[in-house]
């Protein structure tokens, strides 16, 4: 170990301050200063992110983790605001450093705490360090679960969050490891305010399937005037039959008088961000 590895480790281990090491990574064209191991490899909504943020002002990340979605909505200088919410302290704090890094800062509002539908000031939250597979549901989040390990948190609702903001979203992202349905309850006064576009990662597990799930929220749909499309098909979702045999996939949300978007007609699922840039955003 060199003078300045062992600097590093005595000041994190001994005096318990993180020195703030940085690395350059990279995601498509974009380059990104990071706190290092705090971006995953690209995912499969990486270029639905990019031309979400292309094609939208005001965003709320719910489950943000460590801002790499937030990072590469926050990359079109089209977004004036964006809101990331996570109830893991230790992972909020690493993507408020990463955007002062990338001095996206001043876009930003931050609220640590779940979203679901009701407020509440203790629940648990099944996770482990910063992991990004963390959950409300103990069944979730396998890592934790193996651990036993959570945290408490605070839960609040989106139109209790959104009443608090200058602002009003039009695109919210949600990744909340089984919890979308949740999610989606507490933003009913936030559609009626504003015809917002919702992205959804849908997850599924041994209680809850798929199917039924996404039964939750189409049934939620129905109820605010929504619909729902599979973005890897470009189809509407009518019945939960059609994303059954999935694990894991993206559903967009739309109010009914919107057609799907045409600037995500052409994206694959897993489409390259590279891509994406020389075809796409530079038309």
């Amino acid at each position: 170990m060199n003078l300045k590895n062992s600097l590093n480790s005595f000041i994190s281990n001994k005096l318990g301050y993180r020195t703030l090491n940085r690395s350059q990574e990279h995601i498509g064209p974009y380059r990104f200063s990071v706190v290092p191991e705090s971006l995953r490899k690209s995912d499969y909504d990486d270029a639905w992110l990019v031309m979400a943020g292309h094609n939208h002002k005001f965003i709320v990340d719910v489950g943000c983790n460590m801002g790499q979605s937030s990072l590469l909505l926050l990359s079109n200088t089209t977004v004036e605001k964006i809101l990331l919410c996570d109830p893991n302290p230790a992972a909020l704090a690493i993507a408020a450093e990463n955007l002062i890094y990338n001095q996206l800062i001043d876009k930003a509002d931050f609220i640590c705490s779940l979203i679901g539908n009701k407020q509440e000031d203790q629940v648990r939250f099944y996770t482990t360090g910063t992991g990004a597979a963390g959950s409300l549901y103990l069944e979730n989040a396998h890592t934790a679960k193996k651990k036993h390990d959570y945290i408490t948190s605070s839960m609040q609702t989106l139109d209790a969050l959104v009443s608090k903001l200058s602002w009003v979203p039009d695109f919210i992202k949600i990744d909340v490891e089984g919890a979308e349905f949740l999610v989606l309850e507490g933003a009913q006064k936030l559609v009626q305010k504003s015809p917002a576009t919702f992205l959804v990662e849908m997850h599924s597990s041994a209680s809850l399937s798929m199917s039924q799930n996404t039964d939750l929220v189409l049934g939620w749909c129905r109820k605010v005037g929504y619909r729902a499309w599979y973005l890897k098909d470009k189809i509407e979702v009518t019945h939960s039959n059609q994303v059954a045999k999935r694990g894991r996939c993206h559903i967009l949300l739309l109010p009914q008088t919107k057609i799907f978007p045409p600037y995500l007609q052409g994206i694959a699922q897993s489409h390259s961000v590279d891509e994406l840039f020389t075809k796409e955003l530079s038309t």
